[in-house]
């Protein structure tokens, strides 16, 4: 062979084996479906509540939540009164899981929120979502708790740039003259006055928006599609990591990790860890094959 043709085929080859030895390796990484079927099948159902006539209350949930709520005190959108019946609805996030399935971490931009539980508290007439009329009107919601502390604040829920976040100021939401912005402990819960429907929680902030970072990473899988989120077993947060990368967490948290996923096929996959913060890390990522009975045992377990 002609020397001067010999050696451009060799580097043709050459990179055509590397070219070849990439794709094969990129295409072995496991890449998972959109997560949000699955969350949706695990989830909290919204209890659904019709009211008819006036009475002392409470509306009870079935994980021990009570509501006092009435009529006088709801109007539409719009300002106008509304006659009975009416609907209440429902959502009780009292753990772990529960905050998971919703995605509806226990973190805002103020820093990690320590929480004793979340509830989403809506009301509507004819298919139509009401308000709360101004002070002096208000609902009463009590949080049930096995250990009800003195120093837990009413938040609520909203969104920034489409991801949750938490609030204890109605007057940043809108809404002056605010009503109490805590909880009190009751014997068998803590009780509170709350001024907005909507997502609202039991929380008390625990940590400022600085601290260390913690990055995710993978070689065996794409995790655009992963669940990727961080339990602080402490103070019972729920930190839910966006693009692989973690909020601000305080150095010394003790976490526990937890990522999960599904193929196409309906298969699952985890991957789970425990670490102390001490500054930024790199956590790297392998994901395996799981049951929905082990993911779910896993979850309930955190």
């Amino acid at each position: 062979m002609n020397k001067k043709l010999f050696f451009p085929i060799i580097i043709l080859l050459a990179f055509s084996f590397s070219a070849c030895k990439k794709d094969r390796i990129e295409k072995s990484m496991n890449e998972f479906e959109d997560l949000n079927d699955y969350m949706n099948l695990k989830k909290q159902e919204e209890q659904t509540f019709l009211i008819d006539s006036n009475g002392t209350g409470p509306i009870i949930g079935n994980q021990g939540t009570k509501i006092w709520i009435s009529k006088e005190c709801l109007q539409t959108m719009d300002g106008n009164e509304i006659s009975w019946p009416y609907i209440v609805k429902l959502v009780e996030l009292y753990t772990p899981a529960d905050m998971i399935y919703w995605q509806m971490p226990s973190v805002s931009t103020n820093g990690i929120l320590q929480t004793e539980g979340e509830v989403r508290l809506r009301a509507f007439k004819d298919n139509n979502e009401l308000k709360l009329k101004p002070l002096p009107c208000k609902c009463i919601v009590e949080m049930p708790s096995n250990e009800p502390k003195n120093f837990m604040s009413v938040y609520y829920g909203f969104e920034t740039n489409n991801r949750p976040n938490w609030t204890k100021s109605l007057a940043q939401l809108g809404i002056n003259p605010p009503t109490a912005e805590w909880f009190a402990p009751t014997d068998t819960g803590h009780i509170g006055e709350i001024g907005k429907l909507g997502w609202i929680a039991c929380d008390t902030l625990v940590g400022s928006n600085s601290g260390a970072t913690v990055n995710f990473v993978s070689t065996t899988d794409y995790l655009d599609n992963v669940g990727i989120f961080i339990y602080f077993p402490n103070t019972k947060t729920i930190m839910q990591v966006y693009d692989q990368a973690s909020s601000p967490i305080p150095n010394g948290s003790s976490v526990k990790i937890i990522c999960f996923a599904q193929k196409s096929d309906g298969s699952l996959y985890h991957f789970y860890s425990t670490a102390i913060i001490n500054g930024n890390m790199e956590i790297m990522v392998e994901m395996q094959e799981i049951s929905d009975p082990a993911l779910t045992s896993l979850l309930n377990l955190l």
